[in-house]
């Protein structure tokens, strides 16, 4: 007998970054994402989103525009 592996869409977890200056936003994404299986990392503004980006190589980023230090579009243009 094989055993079941699961399938593609079962085995790939996706590292998805979060970065919003709310803590409330922050977790929200991190119980709805991670519930679907995903890796989530969480960050409270854009420099710390850098760093994390450089350590974790995301697949997904998803960035507040509004935050300080950093804002998100200049997270993206970085």
């Amino acid at each position: 007998m094989v055993p079941h592996c699961g399938t593609a869409a079962e085995m790939r977890r996706g590292r998805v970054l979060v970065a919003d200056d709310t803590e409330s936003i922050r977790v929200l994404f991190k119980k709805l994402l991670s519930a679907d299986g995903h890796d989530v990392t969480v960050v409270p503004d854009g420099a710390s989103a850098i760093e994390a980006v450089a350590e974790q190589q995301p697949d997904v980023i998803l960035l507040d525009v509004t935050m300080p230090r950093l804002s998100g579009l200049e997270v993206c243009e970085r």
